[in-house]
């Protein structure tokens, strides 16, 4: 285990702010491991300081759990940097599953669009903080709940500018997950791939991401969006596939705007384009369970940016989405939580 004077000193001053039961919960597992807990890595980043983030994160990862991650020669494990302005995370993970519960192979992103603006770069520890959680899914960890003291919770920055991550390195909760994982069975916490998920015939791609922001509330969503419209769904094109790795695909529809809460008013009865994130072709289904593919007809209250003449994306995906039920309510399709419209609008403070 991970012997760290930091370490203590967090762990003394967050358990006088919150219940210490908080922080003794283990990390939600994805239900799947590599079928050793030896593990070679291919450190395919661009420059000698993106490799030394990998390299850093994996020593990480070694020092804290009975895993060991070496660098060298795997095209099935990769890790690297791409440089993507379309997207609002920061890290991505992108696995492919077999159906015996094993990775069949898994390349890691860093986001350096993201990573190299200034609050990643004078936060200490900040871009460390993503390469180790994106390695933390590598190894078959899911998100932790925000505020605790775990490397996997979603966010690197909350929406108010504050550094999310309360340590930037595996906490308790990781290392209990990962070393149940790897020296017993997988650990029962919580499994977010399940058979339902495969389709025969196609691999299966479940997505894991590190947001570059973790939104307080929709004050912050409203600022931070290009775009906020009530709509309607009035067509559904399938999947888009906009480049050569699984997070470029994208379930494509076209949505008719029908009030423009912020943003330009000359969209007002027009059509727009919305991507959502996964989709599927012959060979492979690629998903991420912060998804909800929006369906013709819905009703919606969407905070959106702009990646492209009339193309938009929701901010992190359902978190981003309101969508109206039967009485007339809108529930976001993130927390599930249902609000009127007049409330949503007075939250936002347009």
């Amino acid at each position: 285990m991970k012997k760290r004077t930091l370490s203590m000193v967090l762990i003394i001053f967050v358990t006088t702010l919150f219940s210490s039961s908080v922080f003794a919960a283990d990390t939600p597992t994805l239900g799947y491991k590599w079928a050793s807990k030896y593990i070679t890595y291919q450190n395919n980043g661009s420059n000698n300081a993106y490799r030394a983030l990998w390299n850093t994160g994996a020593k990480e990862w070694n020092d804290a759990t009975v895993v060991t991650l070496s660098s060298g020669i795997n095209s099935n494990f990769t890790v690297g940097n791409q440089t993507l302005s379309t997207v609002t995370w920061d890290g991505a993970t992108e696995p492919v599953y077999n159906t015996n519960g094993t990775f069949k192979s898994v390349k890691v992103w860093l986001n350096d669009f993201y990573t190299s603006q200034s609050n990643y770069v004078n936060t200490e520890n900040a871009i460390q903080s993503v390469a180790t959680h994106e390695l933390g899914h590598a190894l078959g960890l899911d998100h932790a709940p925000a505020r605790t003291l775990s490397v996997m919770v979603p966010g690197t920055f909350f929406s108010d500018g504050t550094f999310a991550r309360i340590q930037y390195f595996p906490g308790i909760g990781d290392e209990n997950s990962v070393n149940n994982i790897y020296q017993n069975s997988l650990s029962p916490s919580r499994f977010d791939i399940d058979e339902n998920d495969f389709v025969e015939g196609k691999e299966l791609v479940a997505l894991g991401l590190s947001w570059s922001k973790w939104y307080l509330n929709l004050k912050d969503l409203a600022r931070d969006a290009d775009l906020v419209v009530k709509a309607n769904v009035t067509t559904k094109h399938g999947t888009v596939v906009t480049g050569e790795n699984y997070y470029d695909y994208k379930q494509k529809s076209e949505i008719n705007i029908q009030e423009v809460l912020k943003g330009d008013s000359a969209l007002l009865q027009q059509n727009v384009i919305l991507y959502q994130m996964g989709g599927e072709d012959q060979n492979v289904v690629v998903k991420y369970h912060g998804t909800t593919p929006l369906n013709e007809n819905d009703s919606v209250i969407l905070y959106l940016k702009k990646i492209g003449d009339n193309e938009y994306i929701p901010i992190n995906e359902d978190v981003s989405i309101f969508k109206v039920n039967s009485n007339g309510q809108f529930v976001n399709l993130e927390s599930q939580k249902s609000m009127s419209e007049l409330k949503i609008i007075e939250d936002s403070a347009f």
